[in-house]
């Protein structure tokens, strides 16, 4: 069990503070139990209406969205669960409740990161990571010269031959996040920048398992 000194110690930690770095702190009932600033901001709901609900009461899946992102979390966190491991999610649709308009979505896309937390050699939860790359993704985003998803997996295809301790799916993850840090420093995408910056991260990083 997830203990309340323990929630309070990662709460308190400096890392989990970050201001730019989203991270969600959920038990083994996929209860809520913390939020930083960060996350806050991306999901576009305070903390106040997030800790003590359910992850999937919280964050219910949108009918309208074909890939079924929550199937995809439930499967992963279940598996970080069971295996005690990191699982990293690739790149994920996953839209969220818009606050203006009850009933209605926000689309979104991820880069989810699952994280398990033990104590005394079990695991008792899961940290969450999340970074929100929907700009770079969307055709209706402020980067309308962004890649498309289909050229950034042939990109990641050809990391991968290279860099094969890595799954695919950390590579895009990887890879899609150094877009979005590019084009915030250059307001427009860069490959060759972008692509030196994920090999960059891919070369100091372990290898994430997967189910």
């Amino acid at each position: 069990m997830l203990s309340d000194t323990q929630v309070s110690g990662i709460e308190k930690s400096n890392w989990f503070q970050r201001r730019w770095a989203p991270y969600l702190l959920i038990d083994r009932d996929l209860r809520i139990r913390a939020v930083n600033a960060a996350f806050e901001q991306a999901s576009q709901q305070p903390r106040e209406s997030l800790v003590g609900e359910m992850l999937f009461e919280a964050f219910p899946h949108n009918p309208a969205d074909p890939d079924d992102g929550a199937a995809r979390l439930t499967t992963s966190l279940d598996w970080v669960l069971r295996r005690g491991r990191r699982h990293c999610m690739g790149v994920q649709r996953y839209d969220i409740p818009d606050t203006t308009r009850p009933g209605a979505f926000v689309d979104k896309v991820w880069t989810p990161v699952n994280w398990p937390i033990a104590e005394r050699g079990k695991t008792v939860g899961v940290l969450h990571h999340t970074q929100d790359v929907t700009p770079v993704l969307s055709p209706d985003g402020p980067q309308r010269s962004a890649p498309a998803l289909a050229d950034l997996r042939e990109q990641a295809e050809d990391m991968h031959r290279r860099l094969t301790q890595h799954s695919f799916d950390e590579i895009l993850a990887v890879l899609v996040q150094s877009y979005r840090v590019v084009m915030e420093k250059l307001g427009r995408p860069d490959a060759e920048q972008a692509q030196t910056l994920a090999r960059i991260q891919l070369d100091v990083r372990p290898a994430a398992p997967g189910p």
